[in-house]
């Protein structure tokens, strides 16, 4: 996210992240149970929210179960193919 602002004509590849960020809290209750979530926000400088949604993606890379059984790097094949 940070990348993304420093160098806005970057382009972001991959696959959507979780949007699993943010410190996590926990909080202990009675009968041995503890809470935990996360307890800040994180948002881009334009104030839209990542968490639960991840970074923006400019172009998305899926695999498919073949990629996968032939140990392919679908991003880094994606990174020679613009470098070129």
């Amino acid at each position: 996210m940070d990348l993304q602002h420093i160098f806005p004509q970057a382009i972001t590849i991959g696959q959507q992240t979780a949007g699993a960020d943010g410190d996590t809290t926990k909080v202990n209750l009675p009968g041995d149970y503890v809470l935990e979530f996360t307890g800040n926000g994180i948002f881009y400088p334009d104030h839209s929210q990542t968490q639960q949604i991840g970074i923006k993606i400019n172009e998305v890379i899926q695999y498919k179960d073949q990629d996968i059984i032939e140990n392919r790097d679908l991003e880094f094949e994606r990174i020679l193919s613009l470098v070129k």
